[in-house]
Formats: C-alpha cells, sequence, structure tokens
C-alpha cells in the first residue's frame, strides 16, 4: 500500500507507535502476557481510530497511514495519545504504557520508500527526552542517522570478522616512582570511508546488539597476548587496566573466560585490573564477579568518579583498588574555588578509605603539580601522553 502510494507520489501520513517499554514488561511478565497485552492495545486504537488503518511492524511496533488531511491526522494523534495516556488494564493489572510516535510525512520529509522503511526502522532506536506521547518527525536528521548507524555497524561486523579493531594504550604516571608504572588499554576503530569513530559512538551501538562481547573479548586477549609476548611487568608496568561493559559483566561465564586468557598467555592475575563505571555497578551482578576475580588477584578500578552518577556508597561497598577521578571533575577545579575545595577533600576521603587514585585529563604541568601536592598518586592525560599504538607504547617504556 505505502509502495503504491510512493509510486504515484501522493501525500500521506505514517505515525510510527513505539512501545518505549514493551521490552521491560516481556522481561518481567512473560512473552504470554506481553502478547495478551499487545492484543489489548491493538484492539483499544482499533476501537478508538475506527476504520483508520492499523498496522503491525517488526518488534514492539504498530503504525498508522493517514491520507492526506491534516484534521484526519491530527484526530488520529489525539485518539492514540488518549489510548495511550490511560494504563491498559488486564484482569487486577493496570499497566502504563509509554510511547514514542514518530509522524513520517511523505513527500514533505521522505522523499522515496527506502526513506519512508528506514524512517520506520529507526522509531525505537531514537532516545526521546520524553515518552508521553508528545510526536518526532521522521526528518532528515533522522535518515542520516539511521544510515550513519547502519555504516557503522557494517564496520565494526567486518573489523572483527578480520581482526582489525586496534588496541592502544595510554600510559599512567606514578607521582612517587617518577615514571610510568600502568597503562589502560582502550579500543580504536578506523574505517576507509568513515575515518575514524568514536568509542563514545560505535561502543553504545555494540552495547545494543551484544557485539561487545566479541569486542570485549577481542581487546582482552589482544591485551594478554602483549603482556606475554614482552613480560610487560620487566619494564615497570605493574598492570593494564581494562574497560568491562555492562554487558560483559552480565554474563555468567565472564570470570571463566578471563581466568581462560590469562592462563592461555601465563599473564599473572595481579597484571591485570579491570575497570568498571558507576553505571555498571548499579546492577547487583557485579558483586559477584568482582569477588570471584579478586581470589585470584584481579584488582578493579572504579571508573569515571566524579560524573554525574557519583555515588559515596559505592565506593564503600564495593572492593575497589583504584579510584579514577573524570577528567572533568580535574578541570572544572583548576577554574573554580569551590571545585578546587570538592576535589582536595575527595582526595583526601578516598586515600583515607586505603584506596590509590588516578587523576585523569592532565594537561599541563601546573594540573601535574596541584594534583601531586594534594596527594594524587597516579596521573594520567596528554601532559604525559595520548593514547598511543602498541609499538609506540613499548617505545616509550624502552626510551
Amino acid at each position: 500500500m505505502v509502495s503504491a502510494k510512493v509510486g504515484h507520489q501522493e501525500t500521506f501520513h505514517v505515525l510510527v507507535i513505539s512501545m518505549a517499554n514493551f521490552h521491560s514488561v516481556r522481561e518481567s511478565a512473560g512473552v504470554e502476557f506481553s502478547q495478551v497485552l499487545m492484543k489489548q492495545i491493538v484492539r483499544e486504537l482499533q476501537g478508538a481510530l475506527k476504520k483508520i488503518g492499523l498496522f503491525s511492524l517488526a518488534g514492539d511496533k504498530l503504525a498508522v497511514l493517514v491520507e492526506q488531511d491534516p484534521e484526519k491526522l491530527e484526530g488520529v494523534v489525539r485518539a492514540v495519545q488518549g489510548v495511550l495516556g490511560e494504563p491498559m488494564v488486564l484482569g487486577d493489572m493496570n499497566i502504563q504504557m509509554e510511547a514514542n510516535l514518530l509522524q513520517i510525512d511523505f513527500p514533505q520529509e521522505v522523499a522515496t520508500l527506502e526513506d519512508v522503511m528506514d524512517a520506520v526502522d529507526y522509531a525505537d532506536s531514537i532516545s526521546f527526552e520524553d515518552s508521553d506521547g508528545h510526536v518526532h518527525h521522521g526528518s532528515a536528521e533522522i535518515l542520516t542517522r539511521k544510515r550513519r548507524e547502519s555504516k557503522v555497524l557494517q564496520v565494526m561486523r567486518k573489523a572483527l570478522a578480520r581482526g582489525t579493531f586496534e588496541v592502544y594504550y595510554q600510559p599512567i604516571y606514578s607521582s612517587s616512582l617518577e615514571r610510568f608504572h600502568s597503562a589502560e588499554a582502550l579500543i580504536r576503530l578506523r574505517d576507509e570511508e568513515l575515518g575514524f569513530i568514536s568509542p563514545e559512538e560505535f561502543i553504545p551501538m555494540a552495547e545494543k546488539n551484544g557485539m561487545i562481547l566479541k569486542i570485549g573479548e577481542f581487546v582482552f586477549r589482544t591485551v594478554c597476548e602483549m603482556m606475554s609476548r614482552e613480560k610487560i611487568w620487566e619494564k615497570g608496568i605493574e598492570y593494564i587496566e581494562v574497560n568491562l561493559s555492562v554487558v560483559q559483566c552480565m554474563q555468567e561465564d565472564i570470570c571463566e573466560m578471563l581466568y581462560g586468557i590469562m592462563d592461555e598467555y601465563e599473564v599473572p592475575y595481579s597484571a591485570i585490573n579491570l575497570e568498571v563505571t558507576e553505571t555498571t555497578i548499579a546492577r547487583e551482578f557485579l558483586w559477584n564477579t568482582m569477588e570471584r576475580m579478586r581470589v585470584g588477584g584481579v584488582t578493579f578500578s572504579l571508573d569515571d568518579y566524579g560524573t554525574g552518577y557519583s555515588n559515596l556508597t559505592n565506593i564503600l561497598k564495593y572492593p575497589f583498588h583504584i579510584v579514577k577521578l573524570d577528567k572533568s571533575m580535574v578541570w572544572y577545579a583548576m577554574e573554580n574555588d569551590s571545585a578546587m575545595r570538592a576535589l582536595r577533600h575527595t582526595v583526601a576521603m578516598i586515600q583515607d578509605l586505603s584506596m590509590h587514585i588516578v587523576a585523569e585529563g592532565v594537561e599541563t604541568v601546573e594540573q601535574k603539580r596541584i594534583l601531586q601536592e594534594m596527594g594524587c598518586e597516579y596521573l594520567q592525560g596528554y601532559f604525559f601522553s595520548k593514547p598511543v599504538p602498541e609499538k609506540e607504547f613499548l617505545a616509550r617504556l624502552a626510551g
């Protein structure tokens, strides 16, 4: 139907209804219950829309096809908002649905059938600030983001298949030893067409589709192979920090996988430090993972401390060896007296808890001096070195 309308260049609208919280309902209540719930939603929408076409799409999406008629479209939107604004009643349960509404206007906002389908497909991938039934539009920006995401996913799949992800290392400076004493391993991705692709872009995509598990294993194996080959501990590097994602921590066999790789390359467990963020430790499963890894001597770092999720309870509850102060906290302290006092108190508190501190984002000699004076034992940042490929990292240790 849509194909025919596009072919005849007829003006029409598609209203995509994406159930933002349907996945969580299915996870908590089960597949059978969620199917009954979806049938109830469809019945109530059909009753409100009367003879206007309602279609089921892949995933948890529905679509309404509306002919060229602004008043009719407004009536459809109001009807959908009215139905989804009220709880769905199933037996003795009231379930409030959260829906993202995406309006696609042909040919004003999309020009081809491919554009229409891409916008529909992307409807449940957009993180809207609100899910209260407010209508968003399938604009050219959405299509650009959708196609960019598709290209990046293709690049990631190719990189995994060919082993062309790169692991860079950023050295960490010891104030007491006055030399590099550890390093953080960081994943990098480049493509001939797209160029450098930031981890901030591709890591969330990888976590969403499960690819992060293979990427995480690739990074860990690459680090262990390098450490074993180079006997990195003989070059003054006590341990390498490797980031652990939320998805990795959720795997029941994560400890066996990590121990297995370390055993394969005969890497001492104490030569590995696993970094987790406070977003990760909001999950109960992390405690068991940490305890099982600590038995063998693996240590843990709390990364990005000082950002929005910072919570003293997390430092007290979990057995962290290192707390890493986020660069935003360090930089703000350099220009704000109150922030500087807060940083000093934070450093003193962490020290009093017998944990080590890494201050990130060190870029100037003045920052280095101030952080050392307040007791930051370890420093990381461009002042010492940006993240560099393995060959350059090893050369810096030798030099």
